[in-house]
Parts: C-alpha cells; sequence; structure tokens
C-alpha cells in the first residue's frame, strides 16, 4: 500500500474516523503534546495493526506499536501494557532516557489505526517506516556515559537507520510565520497510509489578525489541526485598536496570555475610576464590583503575541495567501487560495471567516451583511505632542485653556461635535475629533486639518506637534460607519467570527475586537470536539444562538451611544437627563455590564439554575493540596473543569468522575465562592452548586450538564 505524505499534524485528529471510539489514543495524545509543548520535533508513522507488529521487534530506536483491534482492544507491546497504565506514561519514560542519551530533537513513534491486517507476513518493507531527522538519529543507539542506553522495543536486532529510509522529496506550500515564501515547514513530516482519499485538513482560517490567531490557539488546545491563510505578507503595522475592554480581559487571562500583553504578573485589575458612555462619565467608584477591565495595548503588538503563541502550538501560517473561492459538500470545504506565484486548493473539514469587514469568506457564502450605516460623520485622528504644561501631572487631563479639563480616555461632546485625548501608556497621545456634515475631500490627511476641526468643535486653538518617537504613527480621516450583523454565522462548514460577522460604529473601547477574540473562544471547542466526534448534538449550533446573542447586545450599545453623541438641542435636553440617571448607581452598573459585554448570559438549560450559571467563570483564590492557585490558572490547558468546594471533596466522591473528557480540582476558597462550579473550556458556567454537599437532584443537573456539553462521560482508565 502506497504512503503518501502530509503535513504534519496531531495523529488524534489524523485519521480521526478509524478510531474515535479508542479512548487509549486520548491518553497518548497527552503524552505525545507533552513533547510538543516543549518544542520537541515529533514524527508520527501510522501502520496496519497485527501486520505490521514486526516492526518493533525489528529495533527501530524510538518505534513503538500501539495496536487497535475492531473492539477497540489495545495492545501496547509487552511490557508497557501493565494493565493499561496509558501511554502518556510511556512517552514520559522515553522522552527521559531519550534525553539521557543525548537524542534532545526527535522522537518518532509509531500508530495502528485499523482495524484489518495490511501485511498478513508480520514483516514490513522497507517502506514501512519513515526516519525523521535522520542526522540527529544516527546509524546507532545513542548513549552517553553514566547514562543508561534508551528503551527499545523487545529483541532488537538492528539500528533505527538500517530500516528508515528517507521521505521523498516534496513541494510544499508551508511557510514560517515572518517567511511568506512558500517553504518546508520546520517541524517533521507525517506520512499516511492512504488509499486514494483526499487529504483534508482540519480547519483552514481565513484572516491572520487578532481573531483568526486567537481561534488558532484555542483550536490547537484542543487538538485540532488549523492552518491560517493570511492575505498580507507581513502583520500590519497600521494603528488600528489601542487596547482590550470588558470581559475579554479576563479571557485573555485564563489563557495565559494577559501577562504576555501587559508585560506583568498581576491578574487583572478592574477600572473603580471612571469609564465613558456615549461620551458621559460613568463614575465606577459608585460600583461595588466594577465588571470593567482594560489592558491598553496596541492591536500590533495583540497580533505579535497571538502569532507566538499559535507557533508555540504547532500552528501553521501561510502569509501572503488569500482565500479567492470556495465550494463545499457535505464532507468538506473546497478553498481555492492565491498566494504569490501559484494557485492551489485545499481541502478542510471547516473554513473559518476572520477576513473583517470586508469579508471574503462571507461574501463567497452568500451571506447577506444587514445593517445602519452613518454618513454624516467623519472622524480624524492623529498621534501628536500636546503643550507639556497643559498636562495635570496628578490626574492626567489636558487643560485647554479656553474650555477647561478634558480627562484622559473620556470623548467629550459639543453642539458641534466630539473630541477626545488619550494618551497611551508609552506612546504619543492621540487626539481625536468627531464631525458631521463636513464636506468631502480627497487631500491627504495633516495635522493642520485636526486642529481646524478642534477649532470648529471646541472653539478655542489647541497647539498640536508632531508625535515623538518611533512610529507608525496614525494620521487619519474617517467617514461614515456602519453598524452591520451577517444574517447568519454558518453556512454548512463555513463559519464567520469577529468582523466578518459583526462591525459597531460610533461605540468607545473597540467592540469588534472584544467581541471576535470571545467568539474564537467560543468555537473554537466547539469545533475541535465536532472534528474529533466527541461533540453532542447540536453543540456546534450553540456557537451562532450564543455569540449573536452577544452581537445583538452589542448593536443595542452601539445604537445607544450613537444617539447620545449626535448633534442638536434635542440631543442635549437628552443628555442632561440621563446626567441625572448616572448618579443612580444601579443604573451606572448596568451601563457598565452592558459596556464590558457580561450581561449576557447564556442558556445552558437545566432548572432553577445557579446565579452563576451561564455566565463567565468568577475570579476565585483558591488553595488545592499543591499550594494557592487562580481559577484562571487552572483553565490555561482549555478543557472543562470540574471544581470542587464541597465539604470534604464529596461531589467528586460521589461521582467518582475519573474521565479524561474533564478535568476535577478539589480546593478550598479563599474569597466568597459557590460551592461546584462545572466550566466550560471557554470558561462559562455549565452548572453551579451553592450546596456543602449537592442533593441527588443537584448530581443529576451535573450529569446533565455533562452529557449536554461533552457527551458520553467514559471512566477513566486506570
Amino acid at each position: 500500500m502506497p504512503l503518501e505524505r502530509v503535513d504534519w499534524a496531531p495523529f488524534d485528529i489524523v485519521s480521526m474516523d478509524l478510531y474515535r471510539s479508542a479512548e487509549i489514543a486520548d491518553r497518548f495524545t497527552d503524552g505525545v503534546r507533552g513533547l510538543v509543548a516543549q518544542g520537541k520535533p515529533v514524527a508520527i508513522t501510522e501502520f496496519g495493526a497485527a501486520g505490521y507488529q514486526g516492526a518493533g521487534e525489528r529495533g527501530a530506536l524510538g518505534l513503538e506499536i500501539v495496536e487497535y483491534d475492531k473492539d477497540g482492544l489495545v495492545q501496547l507491546n509487552g511490557d508497557y501494557a501493565r494493565d493499561g497504565p496509558g501511554q502518556a506514561a510511556y512517552v514520559r519514560e522515553l522522552l527521559e532516557a531519550f534525553e539521557a542519551g543525548g537524542v534532545d530533537s526527535t522522537f518518532v513513534f509509531t500508530l495502528a489505526l485499523y482495524d484489518h491486517v495490511h501485511r498478513p507476513d508480520g514483516d514490513p518493507p522497507d517502506d514501512g517506516i519513515v526516519k525523521v531527522n535522520e542526522n540527529r538519529l544516527g546509524a546507532t543507539t545513542p548513549t552517553c556515559p553514566g547514562h543508561p542506553r534508551p528503551p527499545s522495543p523487545p529483541s532488537p536486532s538492528t539500528t533505527a537507520a538500517d530500516h528508515v529510509p528517507s521521505p521523498r522529496p516534496e513541494a510544499s506550500r508551508t511557510g514560517t510565520a515572518h517567511d511568506p515564501t512558500p517553504q518546508r515547514s520546520t517541524r517533521p513530516t507525517l506520512f499516511r497510509t492512504n488509499q486514494g482519499e483526499h487529504v483534508i485538513t482540519d480547519v483552514v482560517i481565513a484572516g491572520g489578525g487578532p481573531n483568526g490567531l486567537m481561534l488558532a490557539c484555542e483550536l490547537s488546545l484542543a487538538g485540532a489541526r488549523p492552518v491560517v491563510l493570511e492575505r498580507l505578507i507581513e502583520p500590519s503595522q497600521e494603528p488600528k485598536a489601542n487596547g482590550l475592554l470588558g470581559q475579554v480581559v479576563k479571557v485573555l487571562d485564563h489563557r495565559g496570555l494577559h501577562e504576555r500583553l501587559s508585560g506583568s504578573p498581576e491578574p487583572p485589575q478592574p477600572n473603580s475610576g471612571y469609564f465613558m458612555f456615549g461620551a458621559m462619565g460613568l463614575d465606577l467608584s459608585l460600583l461595588q464590583d466594577s465588571p470593567v477591565y482594560a489592558l491598553p495595548v496596541p492591536q500590533r503588538r495583540i497580533v505579535q503575541v497571538l502569532q507566538e503563541r499559535a507557533i508555540e502550538l504547532g500552528v501553521e501560517i501561510r502569509r501572503g495567501h488569500e482565500v479567492v473561492g470556495l465550494s463545499q459538500d457535505d464532507d468538506a470545504v473546497t478553498i481555492d487560495v492565491a498566494s504569490p506565484g501559484e494557485e492551489y486548493q485545499l481541502r478542510a473539514r471547516y473554513l473559518i471567516g476572520a477576513d473583517g469587514a470586508h469579508s471574503t469568506t462571507r461574501k463567497l457564502s452568500g451571506i447577506t451583511f444587514p445593517g445602519i450605516t452613518y454618513d454624516r460623520m467623519t472622524v480624524r485622528s492623529a498621534h501628536t505632542t500636546v503643550p507639556a504644561d497643559w498636562v495635570d501631572p496628578a490626574t492626567g487631563a489636558l487643560n485647554v485653556p479656553g474650555h477647561g479639563a478634558v480627562l484622559p480616555f473620556l470623548p467629550l461632546r459639543t453642539e458641534h461635535g466630539g473630541f477626545s485625548y488619550a494618551p497611551m501608556p508609552g506612546h504619543p497621545p492621540l487626539v481625536s475629533t468627531t464631525e458631521w456634515d463636513q464636506p468631502t475631500t480627497d487631500a491627504p490627511m495633516s495635522l493642520e486639518e485636526l486642529r481646524a476641526s478642534i477649532r470648529r468643535v471646541l472653539g478655542v486653538d489647541v497647539p498640536l506637534g508632531p508625535p515623538d518617537g518611533q512610529g507608525p504613527h496614525a494620521l487619519r480621516r474617517l467617514t461614515g460607519g456602519n453598524t452591520r450583523v451577517a444574517e447568519r454565522f454558518a453556512d454548512g462548514r463555513v463559519f464567520l467570527i469577529g468582523d466578518a460577522a459583526h462591525v459597531y460604529a460610533a461605540t468607545g473601547g473597540g467592540p469588534g475586537l472584544n467581541l471576535g477574540l470571545q467568539d474564537a473562544v467560543n468555537l473554537g471547542w466547539k469545533l475541535a470536539a465536532e472534528i474529533r466526534g466527541s461533540a453532542p448534538s447540536g453543540l456546534l449550533n450553540s456557537y451562532e444562538t450564543e455569540r449573536r446573542s452577544a452581537a445583538q447586545r452589542m448593536v443595542l450599545n452601539a445604537q445607544a451611544q450613537a444617539a447620545l453623541i449626535a448633534p442638536g438641542s434635542d440631543v442635549t435636553g437628552l443628555r442632561e437627563v440621563f446626567t441625572e440617571l448616572l448618579r443612580d448607581p444601579d443604573t451606572v452598573q448596568r451601563l457598565a455590564e452592558l459596556t464590558a459585554g457580561v450581561d449576557v448570559r447564556y442558556d445552558m438549560g437545566g432548572h432553577e439554575a445557579h446565579p452563576l450559571t451561564g455566565r463567565f467563570a468568577p475570579d476565585l483564590d483558591l488553595r488545592t493540596p499543591t499550594g494557592p492557585v487562580r481559577l484562571a490558572e487552572l483553565t490555561r490547558n482549555a478543557r472543562p473543569l470540574l471544581l470542587d468546594l464541597t465539604e470534604e471533596a464529596s461531589l467528586a466522591g460521589t461521582l467518582a468522575l475519573r474521565h479524561d473528557q474533564v478535568d476535577i480540582v478539589t480546593a478550598r476558597s479563599q474569597t466568597p465562592a459557590p460551592t461546584a462550579l462545572l466550566l466550560r473550556p471557554d470558561c462559562y458556567v455549565a452548572w453551579a452548586s451553592a450546596s456543602p454537599r449537592p442533593n441527588p437532584t443537584e448530581i443529576e443537573d451535573l450529569q446533565a450538564a455533562l452529557q449536554r456539553w461533552f457527551g458520553v462521560i467514559k471512566p477513566a482508565h486506570t
């Protein structure tokens, strides 16, 4: 049977259809992922079951054969079976032995995935084993003085090099994240037995911006194999969003990305000072617990961090490649791709449009984009310098003679337009104006044009100077704006996230990016479960249901703020009434939750739900048997989590939930908390309890939640 080369991928996804029920594959995968997380290249060769058993007996270093028969039974080469302790343990042993023996870059495993015998003679030909990185593995078993030899399969008689030929040459479209030139991936190549079927990638993501890269990370954490296609050869340096706002900041903390973006190991802290809604101040000091979190970081830095993380997770990023056509059938999407010097096709189980407001994916799928266009509005922005003696060192406010103080980051509305002053840390301040019914012009934007706009809006001159420091710096004029939501977020095997699904105008805080990153986190684990074949019925459909509710809520936010900043004396009267309402803490709480995006509650099913059910996970400081930990630190692996804070860990003990699909942590809370939480991989609470010892009805509800979100839960192999 011929061997066909495909790009390296986590092997639990390749040939998934052939061993969906093989639970042991998940445990073996965990071991291999441990190597990948350390940056160790891993190659996996795929053989037919019993017929290739002889390969292990021929002494190929680092080769191990796992056999599956049609009943899902497993044999793990004799001595390592040990009543099924799990392949992960063997992988760790093999890793330790390899490192002790001086082989620190190459690990080769064989995996049998078939329920029939390819070669009844049990003696594979030379093309039955693939060698990767021959120069590192060497022709003999490596040893180091004072260290044992690495373990070999039973009865070794030859070395790996005796039976492992070099791979055939192949043209590859795989490029590095920094080099658009198509080239071979730096990771090993996976060879798989193929009977003429198309090689299908798990997921192709159109768009390598923050949303596409975040989704790629989520898919990789869940074991799926994404390919990112990005039209731009290099990441854009154009100034765009200046930071992240609201619940998305906590989402990033739960993935370990907040520290990378903020540069501080401290967890995110809420803004308990002031924020804005419709260019009106929200006094957050009135609130006991502010839901508003902010992370001031430029979008280009967000892209850089997410790209680095994606590469760590093994994501393939093809820059200079863009989707130009697509068609789909019951099994996959065929994607036409254009890149420098060539056009080609990809087959993927799913295609995700993360390609922005003008999404090609959305248009090719025939998905309309209804909404509202604000064509009267002109926004001018520039990084500038302002007179140093105008800046209040205590408050950061810009004291404008003849007008008064302008608080930083709080837009100011006058009868003639809007003005804002945003001194971003480490960057020149960003000064912006908003005006209505301005004459159109084709002239390039200039600082003098911005000065003139400020004069019309504030009625005084503000002496702006060119920005200090290295760019890129903003100097732009935007006319009009849109608030739109796609008629549907999915079409068959095509899904939309971020600006491809929804865009917003006239709001502060970058709502498109805040929502888009959360779209990615919501979709990633569901899509991966569908690819693994473990998704319960309706799971993938819940993406649109849940994220559309968030998108529509943001439409309300955008339209309300657009009405409050519009010109006219009638709007001024409305704002005066609104100012009185903003003295009420309950009103501030509602608007702060709307601004932060925490007022959306997902329907988790069940009855008499705990108040936290359907909400994002609370901030909890925990004490576990291994020491103190924050709840956010327990969710970095993007797996379902049952947190048991009950008396004597009664919940975990009662259910004996030791299985591979859900992590269980028993702890004590150092802050007020429920007694138990079931978290989905996106960190939303699927079930919660306040009972010291949950009663039978609550346990039944927990079991129903496990079934609803994660399918059939099988006991772990112990």
